[in-house]
């Protein structure tokens, strides 16, 4: 038997959209729903300890968004320059240009409405 829970809570909007949702909802966060299974996969060090969020400052999120503003997709190339500057793994990087296209993307949903 699969249990599955759910649990609300707020989390701030995108940045870009604080505006859009403020006219919308006069609220600058939303009630998101996330599951919890109890079968859920988690990723977890040898010692059983799960890895911690990284933190990107202000200097290495100035940094991405440029070479995001350059090209949306990070090459390896790119990807290896900014390895070197940022400080970042790898997959931090990719990661951040995926959700900053994601949210580009819901930015110009919003836009269109």
């Amino acid at each position: 038997m699969l249990l599955i829970s759910y649990t609300v809570f707020s989390v701030p909007a995108f940045p870009e959209l604080e505006a859009i949702l403020n006219v919308a909802t006069g609220s600058t966060s939303r009630m998101y729903k996330y599951r919890k299974s109890s079968k859920a996969f988690r990723y977890q060090n040898p010692d059983g300890s799960h890895r911690s969020r990284t933190c990107i400052n202000k200097e290495q999120a100035k940094i991405l968004q440029d070479a995001f503003d350059k090209n949306q997709f990070v090459d390896n190339q790119t990807q290896i320059n900014l390895e070197q500057i940022t400080g970042l793994p790898g997959k931090v990087i990719k990661v951040w240009f995926q959700n900053r296209r994601r949210e580009k993307k819901i930015v110009k949903k919003f836009i269109e409405l």
